[in-house]
């Protein structure tokens, strides 16, 4: 449940500081499915509170994205999950940079394409941050802030509509540097949601000890930059240690064969407490992988245990209409007929930080 105050409040400081002030005649496009936040805040209250447009298709669409663009000559977007990568992915066009986009929203900022993204496309500023349904915009990122380290959220500021801090299992702060669940409560009244409709055990769950948990776990460095680590239900423990999906993922599509990869843990027959770490690819068109040769990729580039021990290459990933991997199918799978198992196909290779 979300109020007026609320939408409002987040709308304009959309406009104001993440836009850096909306230009007379600019419009809003969406193609993001309107039933989720980021449809209304990012496109139709924006439009609402400046007198813009506001332009709407029903879904994303690699193969006309910038023409539709160029269509509505609109100026300000919105792109959710895996939609800039697949963007990015496209075959390059001459005609790229010919469109009227300004300005993106990308969430997640992906570090290692944001500036040849940018240059390609003929964007003059991305940003993102950290926020979702309940507290709409914990952080913000802007490509020209100066100082800011890449797959950094933005700042954590004590003078922003709300307060955030990072919590253990038993609700206590986490040290500097430390992994956390991301928690927020308000500055202001109704700068978050209202509670679950109908769900008013949700609704306290979700608040306990006065902080809302976001279920999302990210770490705060000296600077008070957020990062976001993963999701608090997807990061898998494996041997005492706790290895973030999203930066097993982030590594894995540096891969120059690779055009999209989704990281779960599989749980063990043998020790149901315990998880070893799968990696599912999509191979870009044309291209073939060798598992044992990704996971020498992955060891060279990461840490000894972001190296899977299994390896599956599918057609494609099971998505939500906004674009995000449903990772609860990839676990549900768990090791099929098809999955390369390291530890049985190469039993002589290791990880070379783990010798």
């Amino acid at each position: 449940m979300q109020s007026n105050h609320s939408w409002l409040l987040w709308s304009r400081r959309h406009n104001e500081d993440y836009r850096g002030g909306i230009h007379a005649g600019e419009r809003f496009y969406g193609c993001t499915p309107m039933y989720n936040s980021g449809g209304w805040i990012t496109n139709i209250y924006p439009a609402l509170v400046t007198g813009s447009v506001a332009c709407i298709d029903a879904k994303f669409s690699v193969s006309n994205f910038w023409d539709r663009l160029r269509f509505y000559d609109a100026n300000h977007v919105m792109t959710l999950g895996t939609m800039h990568l697949y963007l990015w992915n496209a075959e390059p066009c001459a005609d790229d940079a010919d469109n009227p986009l300004r300005t993106m929203l990308m969430n997640p900022v992906v570090p290692t394409i944001l500036e040849p993204f940018m240059t390609r496309f003929g964007i003059e500023r991305v940003f993102g941050g950290f926020g979702q349904s309940e507290a709409m915009g914990v952080t913000t990122y802007h490509s020209d802030m100066p100082g800011l380290k890449p797959g950094s959220c933005g700042y954590v500021r004590d003078g922003d509509p709300v307060q955030t801090t990072l919590l253990d299992d038993d609700d206590q702060p986490v040290p500097t540097g430390s992994v956390g669940e991301i928690c927020v409560r308000p500055n202001e009244p109704f700068a978050l949601y209202s509670g679950y409709f109908n769900q008013p055990g949700e609704t306290v769950k979700a608040w306990r000890n006065m902080w809302h948990h976001t279920g999302d776990l990210g770490r705060i460095d000296d600077d008070g930059e957020l990062f976001f680590v993963d999701r608090k239900k997807d990061s898998l423990r494996h041997k005492g240690r706790n290895t973030s999906t999203f930066e097993v993922e982030h590594i894995a599509r540096q891969h120059p064969s690779v055009a999209n990869a989704a990281a779960v843990g599989v749980t063990l027959k043998e020790l149901a407490t315990e998880e070893e770490l799968k990696v599912c690819l999509v191979v870009r068109a044309g291209e073939t992988i060798d598992p044992l040769e990704f996971c020498q990729f992955m060891d060279r580039n990461a840490p000894y245990f972001f190296v899977p021990r299994y390896v599956e290459v599918l057609d494609t990933l099971p998505m939500t209409p906004t674009n995000k991997v449903q990772k609860f199918k990839l676990r549900e799978q768990g090791v099929t007929p098809t999955t390369w198992d390291r530890e049985s196909e190469a039993p002589d290779w290791k990880p070379t930080r783990h010798r």
